[in-house]
């Protein structure tokens, strides 16, 4: 979704069809994608995983332009759903007036922060739902996230779906990353599972 975005948005920015410069995406989205939009002046706003959020927000926003990480694009200027086929051709289109190849095209986008995700499994749905009210794992957070600074981030949240609780770091250095999410991981094995 992120290289999508990233090369639909300046398109469309240019075109004076992004409203305020807003690309809505989820709290899944690359760092790295962050970044590169902000140093074209745009900004990325996050929702909660899923294109329902992704789609409320854009309403709430006036945004045209978002998606997720799963690959849902959805594009106002041609549909309201995530419509696959829709994006291809768009993304065919941009490629024609670009006289570029995709490869090139996305060498252009930005480059992706390391990302990992680890899954912790937590039988225990109450403990899952109320897993940030854990003080060793908050402290925990925040020291990874004044380790990293503004070249990292965390995500914990609990699965919508399975009885896990997802610990996920990027960062600029895949060293970092590693370090920090296999910490945090087992802190919530330790105090949660």
């Amino acid at each position: 979704m992120a290289i999508i975005s990233c090369i639909f948005g300046p398109n469309l920015k240019q075109a004076g069809k992004l409203p305020n410069d807003t690309i809505i995406s989820t709290v899944m989205a690359n760092l790295g994608f962050e970044r590169a939009w902000e140093q074209q002046g745009g900004t990325l706003v996050r929702t909660q995983v899923g294109d329902q959020h992704v789609f409320a927000e854009m309403v709430s926003q006036g945004a045209m332009l978002g998606g997720e990480q799963s690959g849902h694009i959805l594009c106002h200027h041609y549909s309201l759903t995530g419509d696959g086929i829709l994006t291809a051709l768009h993304l065919a289109d941009l490629l024609k007036q670009a006289g570029c190849s995709l490869t090139e095209l996305v060498a252009q986008s930005f480059e992706t922060y390391p990302q990992r995700l680890a899954n912790v499994r937590v039988e225990d749905p109450l403990v899952r739902r109320n897993w940030a009210e854990c003080d060793a794992l908050q402290q925990a957070i925040a020291q990874a996230e004044s380790a990293m600074g503004e070249m990292g981030r965390v995500l914990v949240r609990a699965s919508g779906t399975e009885p896990l609780i997802r610990v996920m770091v990027e960062a600029a250095n895949a060293d970092l990353v590693d370090h920090w999410t296999e910490m945090l991981a087992a802190k919530v094995s330790q105090h949660l599972a």
